[in-house]
């Protein structure tokens, strides 16, 4: 079967909500929390994110299988959200292949960003393949806690920075801040973790990143 992954147009923001709601169903019984901002995206907005930040479609015999979406921020830091595969392809290669295409898509970045579940493994082992790391954990609820991760492999730690493996890691620059539609809207404090002591309370999103060499 042949696969296509372009760039979505507002024509796709239908069929990418739908793929979406019921991608994150998963995420959904992970953490017993059916709030998450993905399942509640209207469509007024996913079509103001497809006008506004690169949203690539992942096309398979003119189905859509998968997407992701990212920008640009002006530190130099693509923040990458929503990365969502139809569940009869995922563990086939096909989240990978659209991690691909969004930092190709972007290949003036600095860095790449993005946040995920604290609980959800096979997210996390994805980015770490990809050669992620998490460097930042934030407690955003009762029932979730947030990391974001950035990419070691690809340049050189400062004489401020931690080792690779720390609960907090930054490469190629600062933290940056993180984009609205990569991560849930925080409840509470949110309390961060670092390299000096463990993360506290339970998590609710993970964020990770990758720099650039």
């Amino acid at each position: 079967m042949s696969l296509v992954i372009e760039q979505a147009s507002e024509a796709d923001a239908a069929k990418i909500l739908a793929l979406q709601k019921l991608a994150y169903q998963s995420e959904a019984r992970i953490y017993d929390d059916d709030t998450i901002p993905p399942l509640h995206q209207t469509l007024e907005q996913m079509r103001e994110d497809i006008a506004r930040m690169a949203v690539l479609k992942a096309t398979e015999e003119g189905r859509i299988v998968g997407s992701v979406r990212a920008r640009l921020d002006d530190q130099g830091t693509c923040h990458i959200g929503r990365l969502i595969v139809a569940p009869e392809r995922q563990g086939r290669g096909l989240g990978q292949r659209l991690m691909r295409a969004i930092e190709e898509r972007f290949a003036e970045a600095a860095r790449y960003e993005l946040f995920t579940g604290h609980r959800s493994q096979r997210n996390l082992h994805l980015y770490r393949k990809l050669g992620y790391q998490v460097f930042r954990q934030e407690a955003l609820g009762s029932r979730v806690t947030s990391s974001p991760v950035r990419d070691w492999r690809r340049s050189r730690p400062t004489a401020l920075e931690t080792a690779p493996g720390s609960s907090d890691i930054r490469r190629g620059g600062s933290a940056g801040s993180s984009g609205r539609e990569s991560r849930p809207p925080s409840v509470g404090q949110a309390p961060r973790t670092t390299a000096a002591r463990a993360a506290a309370g339970s998590a609710r999103s993970a964020a990770a990143g990758r720099s650039r060499s």
